[in-house]
């Protein structure tokens, strides 16, 4: 059985979602789907930013021994 387009599309996405979650640069992400910049690949995906902010915090709070 042939695969289908959206089922690429699918795990793509899945893809992209778990990489940006694990920390991944959005740069990195962009180039491995084949967008072509990274504007393309932030709107796709900036609703997985809600819950990383504090992460992020944090993460930057460890470097300065806070």
């Amino acid at each position: 059985m042939p695969v289908r387009c959206a089922a690429f599309g699918s795990i793509a996405k899945g893809w992209a979602s778990l990489a940006l979650r694990a920390g991944v640069l959005a740069k990195v992400v962009q180039e491995r789907l084949g967008h072509s910049s990274n504007a393309i690949t932030l709107d796709q995906y900036s609703h997985l930013a809600d819950g990383m902010d504090r992460s992020a915090a944090e993460t930057v709070a460890e470097v300065f021994g806070k």
